[in-house]
């Protein structure tokens, strides 16, 4: 078990554990408060108390490391507690190379009727908007921009069936994305 020491000169804290081979390591936070260097003690002693033991990190803390600010999670990854981050990319990098890995296996209509469903997330997000930023909430306003507004033509919204088969493609982009473990969860779903 870890624990949190504070630099007498500076006030930074740090976070001290030992590792598999019995060596005292620590990480350092800066100055952060008592409550957030507590937090991260918690939880980096669940990481390091799953790779003594050999055993996977439970949930929360997968969790937590999803949520962990990208300068604390560079100190956990520069020790070896956890693997790097992978980035997840933008609609316009992933969702045109969902849609050809999967053409050969489908007819030309159903590659054009992804490509309305790519073309609306185009334009209701945007192509450089990265997809493990959407929330569940942006995919509820982009289901009710579709019935309201989703026509490419600008004049109105989709018709429900239309607009039931737009979500089933968007629903099928982003559980691929799942599964390449690009995202970890989809927010469609």
């Amino acid at each position: 078990m870890g624990s949190i020491t504070t630099d007498r000169k500076t006030g930074q804290k740090r976070y001290v554990y030992y590792d598999k081979k019995d060596t005292q390591c620590s990480i350092w936070l800066g100055r952060v408060t008592v409550d957030l260097a507590e937090s991260f003690q918690r939880f980096a002693d669940r990481i390091v108390n799953a790779i003594l033991m050999n055993v996977p990190i439970d949930a929360e803390t997968t969790r937590w490391l999803a949520d962990l600010p990208d300068k604390y999670y560079a100190k956990l990854v520069r020790k070896r507690l956890v693997p790097p981050r992978r980035r997840a990319g933008t609609l316009g990098e992933i969702i045109p190379k969902l849609i050809k890995a999967r053409a050969p296996t489908v007819s030309g209509q159903t590659v054009e009727v992804w490509g309305q469903a790519e073309k609306s997330l185009y334009l209701f997000f945007g192509q450089d908007k990265r997809v493990d930023s959407i929330t569940r909430i942006e995919a509820e306003s982009f289901r009710s921009w579709l019935v309201s507004s989703g026509r490419f033509d600008g004049k109105g919204g989709l018709k429900p069936t239309t607009v039931w088969k737009r979500l089933q493609h968007v629903i099928m982009f982003f559980s691929a994305m799942v599964k390449e473990e690009i995202i970890p969860k989809n927010p469609f779903e």
